[in-house]
């Protein structure tokens, strides 16, 4: 109830202050007014009605001495219409109709004759066949920017107008088209498909941009297949989670020139070829299996390390003080109450489970051998709670350590958190997948640094 009086006055108060200001901006303009700023009065008079709508000076006002801006406006058409100014007058003509549009608004509403209308469209047209004029001459001489943005303006005005859609379209694809037909004659396959790309953002179909973009990409293309993983530990799942997060991680990227065979094509693909998988691939194999994959670079991971610790869940009996009133008297024999603690027990508890991973990796070109990326990553993430439990009302317990003094209020806040603390830790298996999507991140990232190098 407090909170809805509370908005109520507020709401009552910006209304009364917004009616005070609304008098105070009429009577600025009535005196703007008398000294023939009619603009200046108007603009006064229209801030007035949009701080109170129902103000009847303002709105009065705002009717007399729009009315004369309104025929400013329109003269000011009328005079660039008769002197063939078309761009001039086609914006005169807006302005003067945004302006009336912006009264009606306020319900006041002007007389806008309606042969300016005639006047208008003849200046548009005029205005609209010089631009269509000058964007194709543009065009033509290969000025495709500044023919852009000739037929932007044209389109502004009406979107129909002959083919200029088609004609806007060719000024923004046909720039990078050539740039691409470019780079794609110099073999700088990359470059050549961003531009590529660009043409088909504006028209898919634009020319045969299609079949070089494809071409492009092609060429472009870094391939990688992901060996498998060799596993150094224990945990006889950790090298097929870390090379699924990779797969995942590398895809994430959204990279069109990275391509990944993972580890299951790879396998098969190799066992087609003959080639045993068993044993250690070094620098000289891995290229080998690159090639026989058709793929530009393989990909190596060893999890070298991997521990695990999952900690027993312990329970501490401890003490704290619950307050209460004690009712005592004075010497006069009126009643007063003291604040008393006394002592309670309480549970908390606490638990943590914790895992380390070392996992190593080689990028190795199919074509030289060459070990592109290398790199040794260490993971370790350690879960822990810590909560308490309490059958009564934990709010008002004080702790053991201190009842007063300088800093209880941070000691209590910790200790009364607690009794609302996460109480379940996160499982080994949590943790592990954790850090091998981490690692997988890494990897991708480091994937992702080397093929942005090759662009440049």
């Amino acid at each position: 109830m407090g909170k809805n009086i509370y908005y109520l006055l507020l709401c009552v108060s910006l209304v009364l202050t917004n009616c005070t200001g609304s008098k105070k901006y009429a009577k600025k303009a009535e005196k703007l007014a008398k000294a023939g700023l009619y603009q200046d009065a108007a603009d006064f008079y229209l801030e007035s009605l949009r701080r109170n709508s129902s103000n009847v000076d303002a709105r009065i006002g705002l009717r007399k001495n729009g009315e004369k801006l309104l025929d400013d406006h329109l003269q000011e058409f009328y005079k660039a219409h008769a002197m063939n100014e078309s761009k001039k007058a086609v914006y005169a003509y807006h302005k003067a109709k945004n302006y009336h549009t912006l009264l009606a608004n306020y319900k006041i509403n002007l007389e806008f004759p309606s042969h300016y209308n005639d006047l208008y469209d003849e200046s548009k047209g005029s205005y609209l066949s010089d631009l269509y004029k000058e964007g194709s001459q543009l065009q033509e001489d290969e000025k495709y920017q500044q023919a852009e943005i000739k037929f932007k303006e044209i389109l502004k005005f009406d979107p129909h107008y002959k083919n200029t859609t088609s004609l806007l379209n060719v000024a923004k694809a046909e720039p990078h088209y050539k740039k691409g037909l470019t780079f794609y004659d110099n073999e700088n396959y990359r470059q050549a498909y961003v531009h590529f790309d660009e043409v088909t953002k504006v028209d898919p179909h634009y020319k045969d941009v299609e079949e070089l973009k494809e071409e492009s990409l092609s060429e472009s293309m870094f391939t990688i297949g992901i060996m498998p993983f060799e596993n150094k530990t224990r945990n006889t799942s950790a090298d097929d989670r870390i090379s699924a997060h990779v797969v995942s991680e590398v895809s994430e990227l959204h990279n069109p020139f990275i391509k990944l065979v993972d580890r299951e094509n790879t396998s098969k693909l190799l066992e087609e070829q003959k080639l045993g998988l068993s044993g250690v691939l070094d620098e000289k194999t891995a290229a080998n299996a690159g090639q026989l994959l058709g793929v530009k670079a393989v990909l190596l991971g060893k999890v070298i390390n991997y521990t695990e610790s999952s900690g027993s869940l312990s329970k501490d009996y401890r003490k704290a003080y619950e307050p209460y009133k004690e009712k005592r008297y004075d010497k006069e024999g009126k009643s007063y109450y003291v604040t008393k603690y006394k002592q309670i027990y309480y549970y908390e508890y606490k638990q943590q489970n914790s895992v380390a991973v070392s996992f190593q990796y080689q990028l190795i070109s199919s074509e030289t051998g060459q070990i592109l990326i290398t790199n040794v990553v260490d993971k370790t993430f350690a879960d822990k709670v810590n909560y308490s439990t309490y059958r009564g009302n934990y709010k008002n317990l004080t702790p053991e350590q201190r009842l007063t003094g300088i800093g209880f209020s941070s000691v209590r806040r910790n200790f009364i958190n607690k009794f609302s603390a996460r109480k379940d830790v996160k499982s080994t298996s949590e943790i592990s997948n954790l850090l091998f999507q981490k690692i997988a991140n890494t990897v991708a990232s480091d994937v992702m640094k080397y093929e942005l190098s090759r662009a440049n």
